[in-house]
């Protein structure tokens, strides 16, 4: 996902339109999104089942929610003027690309179910919006102009983390769609989750270290312990699990808790709380409650176990 339109380009491909308050740019915008225009009629496609429509407007697939493609920019400004606690110059466009990789060529469908899902995890999801699919460059891409003012109660949306929240949405749809992995502040982990980029993450990639064969305690970094810090578990048995699906378990030693490699029983285990004091025995079992073994069949409880690979070369 990128955000990469400036206003320049916004300036230069509305220059037929009349001058519009700084606060509107929507006339712009929705011209510029709807500007490959290679037929002579605006047909509507289909009705989706949340009420949004798939439009085919002048030859460029369209997905809106407004009355219609023609008065979508009114239909948004006169909604931005409702805005509660906005200064008047305060920008009620957001604008944001979702793009594909070059050998890609999602359905309508897939396009629309990620417009959709995106705003969603924006918080927009009941804001209008206009979003249309670009097929001149090598990468298909859709753009998408959102107001940030919500038509019922008026108020502007902040959109704090929106890159953060956009990045795992898009993670969360490769796993749904199938689509190709792409980079982002969240990553995809084994076991079908989806793990924040971690400084060490960052670190793994540094030049400094490339070319590098993983260590063990890398590996336990890098999958399990970076998935439980974006995604905390709050018992015994779910840690294990988690620990399980990355080929890991836990063992007890000497009122210390290390981490052991379950396909090699004689590797020397890591210790748990090497990763911070949140992860000493002490802390865990203030806040899950007694230690409770690792059962004997955990591996057998997790689909496909990773592993880790000592000839793994960062």
């Amino acid at each position: 996902v990128r955000d990469d339109m400036t206003d320049e380009e916004l300036d230069l491909s509305s220059s037929s339109q009349a001058e519009q308050p700084h606060r509107n740019r929507f006339s712009r915008l929705v011209d510029y999104a709807t500007r490959l225009r290679n037929e002579s009629f605006v047909a509507l496609v289909d009705v989706m089942k949340d009420g949004c429509e798939w439009v085919n407007f002048y030859g460029v697939t369209c997905f809106h929610n407004c009355t219609s493609l023609e008065t979508a920019a009114a239909d948004m400004e006169y909604i931005a003027q409702q805005a509660h606690y906005a200064k008047d110059n305060t920008d009620p466009v957001f604008h944001y690309i979702l793009s594909w990789q070059a050998h890609e060529s999602p359905r309508p469908e897939q396009i629309y179910d990620s417009v959709r899902h995106t705003l969603k995890s924006l918080g927009l999801g009941e804001h209008q919006y206009v979003s249309a699919v670009h097929t001149d460059t090598d990468n298909l891409h859709v753009h998408v102009a959102v107001n940030r003012v919500h038509p019922v109660t008026g108020y502007l949306n902040c959109l704090s983390w929106s890159q953060e929240k956009l990045s795992r949405a898009c993670r969360e749809l490769e796993l749904k769609h199938g689509f190709a992995p792409d980079n982002g502040c969240w990553v995809h982990a084994p076991g079908n989750r989806i793990v924040r980029k971690t400084a060490v993450e960052r670190d793994r990639q540094n030049a400094w270290t490339r070319g590098k064969k993983q260590t063990f305690r890398e590996y336990v970094a890098q999958t399990a312990v970076a998935g439980l810090r974006s995604e905390p578990v709050h018992d015994w048995l779910s840690l294990h699990r988690r620990l399980a699906e990355d080929g890991l378990y836990l063992s007890q030693m000497d009122g210390k808790f290390l981490v052991m490699d379950g396909w090699d029983r004689n590797r020397e285990g890591v210790q748990l709380d090497s990763f911070g004091p949140s992860w000493c025995a002490e802390k865990l079992m203030k806040k899950m409650g007694d230690y409770t073994p690792v059962p004997k069949d955990i591996f057998s409880q997790v689909e496909a176990p990773g592993r880790y690979n000592p000839d793994f070369i960062a």
